[in-house]
Order: structure tokens, then C-alpha cells, then sequence
């Protein structure tokens, strides 16, 4: 529907390519007032004005998309080898018929595509590297997952684009210059 009016129930679909997921719907730059349904379907009233709908789809890296090390079934990701802008890691990788739980950000992988803009880390990581996201200048945002106690010296150090991070209660240490040259800190 490209019409609605003021105090309307509007319903957006945003259906994602095979490999992707839709990340987040913005009304206006805001995703405020916006309900999700399900993975798909996405609702809000009509304010008086116009609006711009903005989808982000999110790619989901699999097993041929990192670098890594593993001890037992944990997995650290040491590289990220797409140059995807707006991507998920996820919790689990399938390798060789094994099931590793992502729990690290690998030291110095750095070599994460410096123009990505946002990326979803899953919630088993318990730690961010020395240098993990260094020089990411794109990198506009990022949420920590609760269950995260370690973020590394100069972990998201030159991130020149970052201005908003969210941090949970379960953070315990913090190295040092870990948000210089951000936004946050410069």
C-alpha cells in the first residue's frame, strides 16, 4: 500500500533474498514506534506527515565466509573474509560435521572489511580481541551481547564512524584505548 493517513495501522513486508534476514525497519531514520511481527512483517500508525520506509537487510555469514581457531567446540573468529556492509554472526557454525559455538572476536581481526556499517554479534560471545574491530570506519553502531565480560585494548580503536554502542552489565573489563578515535571518545 503507498497511501495510508494519519493514525492508520500500517503493515510493511520485507521478504529477504536466500542467505539474508531482514535487520531492522526504520519510519523516518527511527525504528521507534515500529512492532515487530514476525521475521517478515513489521507494523506502525501513520504519523501526520510522510515517511520513508528504510529496510536493512542483514547477510548471515556461514563456515566459507571466516577464519578461525578452535578448542574443543568453542570457535574464535579470527577473520572475516566477505565485504558484506550489514551482516549476522551467528551463534553456531556446522564445520566438517561439527557444531562450534562462536565465543570469541579473534585479536587483530582487523582484517574485518573496514566499510561495514553494522553487525550483529551472536550472544555467546563472552569476548571482543585485542584490536578486533580496528579501523572499521564505517562501523556506525554496535550492540555488545550480555554475557560478554572482556572487550580487548584498542578494540574498536579508529572507528572513526561509531558514535553509538551499547554496553550490558556484564562487562568487566574494558582495555585500554579500547574506543579511541570513535565518536565516543577522540
Amino acid at each position: 500500500k503507498e497511501t495510508a493517513t494519519y493514525g492508520e495501522n500500517v503493515t510493511v513486508t520485507a521478504t529477504a533474498n536466500t542467505g539474508y534476514v531482514v535487520g531492522e525497519v526504520k519510519i523516518n531514520g527511527s525504528s521507534d514506534g515500529v512492532t515487530k511481527v514476525s521475521d517478515t512483517v513489521y507494523t506502525f500508525i501513520m504519523p501526520a506527515n510522510s515517511v520513508q520506509v528504510e529496510v536493512a537487510f542483514y547477510y548471515v555469514l556461514t563456515a566459507s565466509d571466516i577464519e578461525y581457531t578452535s578448542s574443543g567446540t568453542d570457535l574464535t573468529i579470527k577473520q572475516v573474509t566477505t565485504s558484506k556492509k550489514y551482516y549476522i554472526i551467528p551463534s553456531t557454525f556446522n564445520i566438517g560435521g561439527t557444531t562450534y559455538s562462536v565465543t570469541a572476536i579473534g585479536d587483530r581481526s582487523q582484517n574485518i572489511d573496514p566499510d561495514v556499517v553494522a553487525l550483529i554479534l551472536p550472544n555467546t560471545v563472552t569476548s571482543i580481541g585485542d584490536s578486533a574491530f580496528y579501523g572499521c570506519t564505517g562501523l556506525t553502531s554496535i550492540t555488545i551481547p550480555e554475557g560478554v565480560t572482556i572487550i580487548g585494548q584498542s578494540a574498536f580503536n579508529n572507528c572513526r564512524s561509531l558514535d553509538l554502542i551499547t554496553l550490558p552489565n556484564s562487562v568487566t573489563s574494558i582495555g585500554s584505548s579500547a574506543f579511541y578515535r570513535t565518536s565516543l571518545y577522540y
